[in-house]
């Protein structure tokens, strides 16, 4: 594995606690940094001092200290030029890394070593990491983050990683007081450097009234235009977009601490509010009344093999859909736990639109396979047994698919859960899909294309099977539609399923990388997917245009101004 180093440089006024912190989330890292270079900037007091000496790091450990405090660009350039690792990882002394920042970005390292400046996005809280204010969301392929730096630093610096000779090529940190990265990036990008961000968040960065005063008067605007004549220096804009950016952004620069905040919560952030991950569907069964005779329009395929544990609150979910015109095979993958078997058997006879196949052990590929043949709709959704989805799920994608012909395949965000709590609401990329999956598994899909593509891989047992077909839909050219809401429930697994099987076999673990890096190649890059709010198409197409302005979800706002233009318009008919 690729091997790095990580610095941070603490100065005097920083809080101890805050510096324990983020340390401890270092050290907890599912893989460590080979090196740790700490810069003291300037004399510390003796609260961080302590802080630093109760550091037990197993790796090497280095500790420079400055005489006087020289700020951050200095400061981190000391750290660079120090490293003794190609790659280095950059921290701050308040923030905390997510546990597996390190593990995801050598995996982007190693996956596309063209790479030599990268960096993650960032989950801003109060207090505590639980306490998520907003998130702050960055472009993720090379041509998007040079096209972000025209306007805005197209990296959050916290999430770092970059090669060092290329840091240094470019010139290294310098002083540049609240532009240091900024700075620093623009000159690597200049300079050739290949770059991306990883589409998960990577650290929960520490906020605060402080983060934002700092961010005004008139040291920080004369730093503002110092950058902007670079960002015109290095070719990155034109004379127009410079007075552009400085006729946008100097101004909010005058505003009070306070009044700055909200101007960053409201255009440069997306605000959250603490998300109920005990708020899971599927606890309870509904009463939902279904007309027997209606045909099925949809299959729900579940692939199940010793589902006991989990496969109830499954049922719950199928069982309480607003959408009630489906059919849900169930392929039992040759089980050979009895009560697994017996929960099974139970739940299917409660319900004409179950169908249980039984075959022989081969993998959730095969499982999957099975239960398309038979299905007899043209849609598909594979759902596994242990995941969750909520009650509108089916038939927001339902109808969403049917108004929108173009698209082959329909999904909402993910959350994810049990072992790992965390939102996924990433934009669609199909260029960054061929280097990380940002798509969930259970999405409605038309028969047609699937069958085009040749239904799931049954060549390996255990492999990343739903990336594999996603990148060979987009090899069709195969347009998805993205569901702006959170519908589907991932059960993050670590000790068991099928993700974790793969993580713990390097040898399943590079066949499967072999798969994907060849159904990769012919996947088309130009697919974007269509993107539209979810409540849209809670109703059936006549009701759904009577109640959309009522609903106001996000795309109704544009619908609802060209209803008023036009009214309007006869308003001014009837007058004349």
């Amino acid at each position: 594995m690729t091997k790095f180093s990580l610095t941070m440089s603490v100065y005097a006024k920083e809080n101890p606690q805050h510096l324990a912190k983020s340390l401890e989330s270092v050290l907890s890292q599912t893989v460590l940094p080979d090196e740790i270079i700490i810069v003291k900037d300037g004399p510390l007091t003796q609260e961080l001092e302590n802080a630093l000496q109760n550091v037990q790091f197993p790796n090497e450990m280095n500790i420079i200290a400055l005489p006087e405090n020289v700020t951050q660009g200095p400061a981190r350039a000391e750290g660079v030029k120090a490293a003794k690792h190609e790659w280095i990882a950059i921290m701050d002394s308040d923030d905390i890394c997510r546990p597996d920042r390190f593990e995801k970005q050598l995996k982007m390292i190693e996956e596309n070593p063209e790479l030599a400046l990268i960096g993650g996005q960032i989950a801003e809280f109060a207090e505590t990491p639980e306490n998520v204010t907003a998130t702050r969301a960055v472009p993720l392929n090379h041509g998007d983050i040079a096209k972000f730096a025209k306007k805005r630093n197209p990296f959050s610096q916290m999430t770092v990683m970059f090669r060092r000779d290329t840091a240094l090529a470019a010139g290294n940190y310098r002083y540049f007081p609240w532009f240091e990265d900024y700075d620093l990036w623009t000159r690597m990008i200049k300079n050739g450097a290949a770059c991306a961000n990883h589409p998960d968040v990577l650290v929960d960065v520490r906020t605060g009234a402080g983060m934002y005063g700092r961010r005004r008067g008139a040291t920080y605007i004369r730093s503002e235009w110092r950058m902007q004549k670079q960002l015109r220096k290095l070719g990155f804009t034109n004379t127009v977009e410079s007075i552009r950016n400085i006729a946008l952004r100097i101004p909010v620069r005058l505003l009070p601490g306070r009044a700055l905040a909200i101007a960053y919560n409201k255009f440069a952030r997306r605000n959250t509010t603490p998300f109920d991950y005990s708020n899971q569907p599927g606890r309870t069964l509904k009463k939902t009344e279904h007309d027997p005779t209606a045909p099925p329009l949809i299959s729900i395929i579940t692939p199940y093999y010793n589902g006991a544990e989990y496969f109830e609150q499954t049922y719950f979910c199928v069982m309480n859909q607003t959408f009630t015109q489906y059919e849900w095979i169930i392929a039992d993958d040759g089980s050979t736990d009895k009560p697994s078997l017996d929960l099974l058997e139970r739940l299917a006879a409660t319900d004409a639109r179950i169908t249980v196949l039984h075959k022989e052990n081969g993998g959730i590929s095969s499982a999957q396979n099975h239960g398309i043949r038979r299905a007899t709709t043209d849609y598909i959704l594979p759902l596994d047994a242990d995941d969750l989805i909520e009650p509108w799920y089916v038939e927001t994608l339902y109808n969403a698919l049917e108004q929108h012909p173009d698209c082959s395949w329909a999904y909402t965000n993910t959350v994810c859960f049990q072992d790992e709590e965390r939102l996924s609401d990433r934009p669609f990329d199909a260029k960054q899909q061929k280097i990380v999956n940002s798509l969930n598994k259970t999405a409605l899909i038309r028969k047609r294309p699937l069958f085009e593509a040749g239904l799931y891989y049954e060549g390996e047992k255990h492999f990343t099977e739903d990336w594999h077909m996603w990148l060979k839909l987009l090899s069709l050219s195969c347009r998805p539609l993205k569901i702006n809401r959170f519908g589907f429930w991932y059960r993050r697994n670590f000790s068991n399923g099928v993700r974790a099987i793969v993580e713990a076999d390097p040898e399943i673990m590079k066949r499967s990388r072999k798969l994907i890096e060849e159904a990769a190649k012919t996947a088309d890059t130009s697919v974007t997917a269509r993107e539209i709010g979810a409540s849209t198409y809670r109703e059936e197409p006549l009701r759904k245009l009577a109640r959309i302005a009522t609903h106001n979800p996000p795309g109704a706002k544009a619908v609802c101004i060209a209803q008023r233009i036009r009214q309007k318009k006869k308003r001014k008919q009837r007058k004349t």
